[in-house]
């Protein structure tokens, strides 16, 4: 029997992470706060800003850094990473610091549409590290939808 304690011990980890991960709900978007362009470049600029979530499941977690790439109306706005660990709280709002690099050239084309238009396209897309208790796995970003822009910008 203690020959096999590992493996068992593996499996029991194993049956424990698969369930409690499986029942996981997607954190929701509540919104965008804080918009700063702390370097701005000819071929590439800096953008940050805090994403307000509300996060639906009872236990906590962490996320520890997020990637990915960001889309408006269809034209690459630019990669993103989230580059600090977050401690998220069960069932309550948090906020994660969002750090994206512009394409400038996009971005050009992109804050045309952005000023011309009431609502926009937007796209995200990528992977985040989430986990607690030392245990973590990749979990995929995607959100598509419209987003008002009268929010963000002020003609």
């Amino acid at each position: 029997m203690w020959k096999n304690w590992p493996l068992l011990t593996l499996l029991v980890m194993a049956l424990v992470l698969g369930s409690s991960c499986s029942d996981f709900k997607k954190p929701e978007l509540r919104g965008v706060e804080n918009i700063q362009s702390p370097k701005l470049g000819t071929r590439q600029s800096v953008l940050s800003f805090d994403l307000r979530c509300y996060n639906p499941n009872k236990s906590r977690f962490r996320v520890k850094h997020a990637t990915g790439e960001a889309w408006v109306e269809g034209q690459k706005f630019g990669d993103f990473r989230i580059d600090s660990s977050i401690l998220v709280p069960g069932r309550s709002e948090f906020t994660i610091p969002v750090i994206i690099d512009l394409d400038m050239k996009n971005a050009l084309k992109n804050s045309a549409v952005l000023l011309l238009k009431d609502e926009v396209e937007v796209k995200i897309e990528g992977k985040a590290r989430l986990g607690k208790s030392g245990f973590y796995f990749n979990y995929p970003i995607l959100f598509e939808g419209k987003q008002a822009v009268s929010q963000y910008i002020k003609k």
